[in-house]
């Protein structure tokens, strides 16, 4: 707000003026008017003014400044609003799976119609995965590696004749039909990955959207219905490895 200047009145003032009247006495005595008259001769008139006042000084009209405007901080000013930018879906994809190349711990479980059907723990590790499953009250032990797969029952392993069926969650799910960005936030984002049924055990002509959630550039769950009637429901959670997790080929019994 810019605020004008009052102008001040200056009324001007009349100089004073003091006139002083002399008054002559008359006198009959002549020794007085001679001496009246010689000290009129040696004396200046007695009518004298008063000296004149003088003339007041001007006076300038003050005048007054706007008001500096109030100095601003740094933290009253309002931070400019980034809107946030949609992550590259199939690039970020990408590097979530590069990262789990090196090993990841999983926890596994399914539902049919809420009810828990089954869960799995494990680890992968390289190209190899180990893992519990449990079912009906009943817990299996699995190796699956290149060279084959073994099952545990009681800490007795067999070797099997075929691949084992079920292994980790996310190693037959690194070559999707598409991806796309389901939701996304500051630093994580939902990702939706469409895969043929094969990538997981259902008929060919099947497909299924896997919904990967990720912080940063790291997968920490993915979920997905196997079924179209969506009354099964699985979820994998996924984490960092253990220090020093290996896994070996177990020595067969028998």
């Amino acid at each position: 707000m810019m605020f004008r200047p009052a102008r001040l009145l200056i009324a001007g003032a009349s100089p004073l003026i003091v006139v002083a009247l002399l008054v002559a006495c008359s006198s009959t005595d002549t020794a007085t008017e001679d001496a009246i008259a010689g000290q009129s001769q040696t004396e200046p008139s007695g009518s004298t003014s008063a000296p004149e006042s003088p003339p007041p000084a001007a006076t300038t009209p003050a005048t007054s400044s706007p008001p500096a405007a109030p100095a601003t901080s740094p933290s009253d000013a309002t931070p400019a609003v980034i809107p946030l930018v949609a992550p590259d879906g199939p690039a970020l994809l990408d590097q979530a799976f590069a990262e789990l190349a090196a090993g990841y711990h999983f926890i596994t479980v399914a539902t049919v119609q809420g009810a828990l059907a089954l869960s799995a723990e494990g680890d992968h590790v390289g190209d190899a995965t180990q893992l519990s499953v449990t079912s009906n009250g009943a817990t299996l032990g699995y190796i699956v590696t290149p060279e084959g797969s073994w099952v545990s029952n009681d800490s007795v392993w067999q070797e099997l004749d075929e691949l084992a069926p079920i292994t980790d969650p996310i190693s037959t799910l690194t070559d999707p039909i598409d991806v796309t960005v389901s939701t996304y936030g500051e630093g994580s984002a939902t990702l939706a990955a469409t895969y043929p049924g094969t990538a997981l055990a259902l008929p060919d002509e099947a497909t299924v959207t896997v919904l990967f959630e990720t912080v940063g550039t790291s997968i920490v769950s993915m979920t997905y219905t196997p079924t179209a009637d969506t009354q099964t429901f699985v979820r994998a959670d996924i984490s960092a490895l253990a220090a020093q997790t290996s896994i070996t080929v177990p020595a067969l019994d028998g």
